[in-house]
C-alpha cells in the first residue's frame, strides 16, 4: 500500500515523496505495533509520519484520535492516519474530529501540513445525474473484472492507461464515482460499526438510473459478402455469441465515432 500511497500523492500534489520505515516504532506498546504500521515521510522539506492501518474492520474516529495521541508522544511533528478504505460517514466523522487521513488513490486531508483538501471533497458532494462516458467505461470495467469500488481500484493513472484516457480526465472519473458512492452508500450498524453493502449486482441495479446510453446513432448498412471487417459484435448478435441465444436475422456491430468517420 505505501507504493500506492506515494504514487497517489505525487498525482494528486505533484509533489516528490520519499518514504521509510519508522525504527522507533518498536517503542510503542504492542496492541499498537500490532494494529498499524509507521513509516517516515518527506514533502515539501516538510517530515511527518505515516500511521498504516491494517486491519480489516473501520475504527471510530474517537479510538484513532487516541492511538494517534500515544503515537505522537514518541514523535515530534505531525502524524497522518492513512488506510485503504474509509466509508463516507468515517470520512466525515475523521473531519469533524480534525484527524488528518490519507487513503491512497481515494481521498486525503491535511491540514496541518497547509494541504487541507476541503474543496475537493466539495467537488465530489455535486450531485450527480449521469456518468460521463470515461466515468461509465471506468464502472463497467471495475464490474465486469471483480475489482470492486474500493481498495482493488488502484489509481486514476493505472487506470488511464488501462482504459485509454488521459489522466485528469480519469481523475475527474474517480470524483464522479466517488459522488455517487457517497449518495448510495446502504449502511448497516454492527456492533456500533458500519459497512458498504452495495456489491455486485445490488450496485449494478442502483446505477442505473446514472447509465448513458453509448449509442449515439443506427445506421443499416449493406455489409456484402461477409462479416464486416470493423467494429465488434453488439446488441444481439454480442449476446448470442456468449450464449445459447440463437443468432438474429440482421448482425449488429459497434462502431467508434472514428471508425465510422473512416468509412464515409
Amino acid at each position: 500500500m505505501i507504493d500506492r500511497l506515494v504514487q497517489y500523492l505525487r498525482d494528486t500534489l505533484n509533489v516528490a515523496v520519499t518514504v521509510r520505515r519508522w525504527d522507533q516504532g518498536e517503542r510503542l506498546p504492542v496492541f499498537l505495533r500490532d494494529e498499524y504500521a509507521y513509516h517516515r515521510a518527506k514533502m515539501h522539506g516538510v517530515e511527518f509520519l505515516l500511521m498504516v492501518d491494517v486491519s480489516e474492520a473501520e475504527r471510530p474516529p474517537s479510538i484513532v484520535g487516541k492511538h494517534l495521541e500515544m503515537v505522537r508522544a514518541k514523535w515530534d511533528g505531525e502524524v497522518v492516519y492513512v488506510r485503504e478504505q474509509v466509508s463516507a460517514y468515517i470520512r466525515k466523522r475523521l473531519i469533524q474530529a480534525g484527524i488528518q487521513f490519507i487513503v491512497p488513490g481515494n481521498q486525503l486531508y491535511l491540514p496541518g501540513l497547509a494541504m487541507d483538501l476541503r474543496e475537493y471533497f466539495h467537488q465530489r458532494r455535486k450531485r450527480i445525474h449521469t456518468f460521463s462516458p470515461a466515468t461509465q467505461a471506468l464502472v463497467l470495467f471495475w464490474l465486469y473484472t471483480g475489482h470492486g469500488l474500493g481498495r482493488e481500484r488502484t489509481t486514476p493513472t493505472a487506470m488511464a492507461r488501462k482504459l485509454g484516457y488521459t489522466k485528469m480526465t480519469m481523475s475527474r472519473a474517480f470524483r464522479e464515482v466517488d459522488g455517487v458512492l457517497d449518495e448510495l452508500l446502504v449502511a448497516e450498524k454492527t456492533g456500533g460499526a458500519r459497512k458498504d453493502t452495495l456489491h455486485g449486482r445490488a450496485l449494478w441495479e442502483r446505477l442505473q438510473p446514472y447509465w448513458r446510453n453509448p449509442v449515439l446513432r443506427r445506421h443499416y448498412v449493406a455489409a456484402g459478402e461477409g462479416a464486416p471487417t470493423f467494429g465488434l459484435h453488439a446488441g444481439l448478435t454480442a449476446l448470442a455469441a456468449y450464449s445459447m441465444l440463437a443468432e438474429p436475422p440482421q448482425a449488429t456491430y459497434a462502431v467508434s465515432q472514428s471508425e465510422w468517420k473512416a468509412l464515409g
